[in-house]
């Protein structure tokens, strides 16, 4: 696996080097320019790409999704915004955090969307839940959820992490995480966002 970052932050670095798996597989690229020539010459699982702010900011993202649509890309800001966040995703960009991500989010984030799923901060994932506009759901039967999977699934909708959750209900995260899982399995959903849309 190939992690490639393209960032000027030692923090990000020195957070994703606190997992021995990613030290050896991450690759660190301080310009546009490399970044380009690197997914051009290597193979690339997943790129994080940290914003800056910068007049072709808006130029360079939309360069990786045009030229490499295959690489699942990660945006990492400073100032995460809700909006900005919303159009990365609707762009194509698989998750949006903020750049100060400890090594556990950094974590979560690269294997989720390395599984084909989407990961954001609990306050896009609230707005993107409080703003979604209601439709005709499907026939989904929530009879075959347990009682704490029903009140898992009411704290996902919300927005909760999986830390938060784990708080609320006083349970291990670890055990909020297999019944996410089994969540996932049951209701026929692929990532988080899904599932929190499914009670909206």
């Amino acid at each position: 696996m190939t992690i490639l970052l393209y960032s000027k932050s030692n923090f990000i670095v020195d957070e994703l080097k606190k997992e021995p798996t990613f030290t050896k597989d991450l690759v660190i690229v301080d310009s546009f320019i490399n970044l380009q020539n690197k997914l051009k010459e290597d193979s690339v699982d997943i790129v994080l790409y940290h914003i800056e702010e910068s007049l072709n900011e808006s130029e360079n993202i939309s360069i990786l999704l045009k030229d490499f649509p295959l690489t699942p890309l990660v945006a990492l800001s400073n100032n995460p915004d809700n909006l900005e966040g919303c159009r990365l995703l609707k762009m194509g960009y698989k998750s949006y955090l903020h750049s100060f991500s400890n090594i556990d989010i950094l974590k979560s984030a690269i294997e989720s969307v390395l599984g084909g799923n989407i990961y954001v901060y609990p306050k896009l994932m609230q707005f993107l839940v409080s703003n979604a506009p209601i439709t005709a759901k499907k026939s989904i039967n929530l009879d075959e959820l347990t009682s704490k999977e029903l009140n898992i699934l009411q704290l996902v909708s919300e927005g909760f992490s999986n830390t938060k959750i784990a708080s609320e209900l006083d349970i291990a995260e670890v055990t909020v995480k297999k019944h996410i899982s089994s969540l996932f399995k049951k209701l026929n959903v692929q990532d988080r966002l899904s599932l929190a849309l499914i009670l909206k």
